[in-house]
Formats: C-alpha cells, structure tokens, sequence
C-alpha cells in the first residue's frame, strides 16, 4: 500500500450529524461517521461516535512546519475551527500527520513552529503522527 504525505484534522464525539460539521467548516470531509450507524454496508459494527474528518495531501518534499498551517488553513482557519468547536462540543479534536518515511531512502527531520503550537493549544487539538 502507498501512502501520501497528509494532514487531517478529526472533530470526534459529538452529538450533532456529521453533515452539518461539514457545512460549518466550508469543506468537504474525507471521511463522515455517525454515531450508531454502520461503519460499512451489511454489517453489524456500528459507529460508537460521530466524527467528521478532513483532510488534505501534499507532495513529498513539503516541508513537515507547513502542514498544520495548510490544514487550518483549508479548512476554513482557526477562529471558524474554534467557533465550531464551541457549537458542537466534540470530546476531542485530533490532527494527524501522515509521513511517509520507512521506505524513504533519506530519513527527513521536521519541526512545528511555536505559533502552530499555540494555533493548536487554542483549538484544544491533540497532534498524531503517522510514520508509514
């Protein structure tokens, strides 16, 4: 499997449909989930919360410091991601850093900037990293 150097940003477990988290943000999601609905067609697993995920790729030589900013960014900023928030009470945002590194040939050394720190701190996001 090829996986592509992404960042999505997850608002999960809140009480709203999914599809309205994806009209307020403007965008949209890659993945939408609704509490108590099937995680896929004839199946008996369910979602156990409701989530709206997006998320947008980059190319491979995009620098790990502007991925958080690009995310925030396309998906509509960080004062309507905080409004959002404040709206719909979700248990937790998460975003997530997809890199491709295992079968890179050069291992690639990032940062995150102290205002993409403090953008994060702000929504109240935690931060995962995906090294594939």
């Amino acid at each position: 499997m090829s996986y592509k150097r992404s960042a999505s940003l997850t608002f999960r477990g809140f009480e709203v449909n999914p599809e309205v988290v994806q009209s307020m943000v403007g965008v949209d999601a890659k993945l939408l989930g609704e509490k108590g609905s099937p995680m896929k067609a004839n199946r008996s697993n369910v979602w156990q919360k409701s989530f709206a995920k997006f998320e947008i790729e980059f190319a491979d030589d995009f620098p790990i410091c502007g991925m958080i900013p690009a995310l925030l960014n396309h998906a509509s900023g960080l004062k309507n991601l905080c409004a959002i928030r404040n709206r719909i009470s979700p248990e937790f945002i998460e975003v997530n850093l997809v890199l491709p590194i295992r079968s890179s040939e050069s291992q690639e050394d990032g940062f995150l900037e102290i205002d993409t720190l403090g953008e994060l701190y702000e929504l109240r996001a935690t931060v995962g990293f995906s090294f594939v």
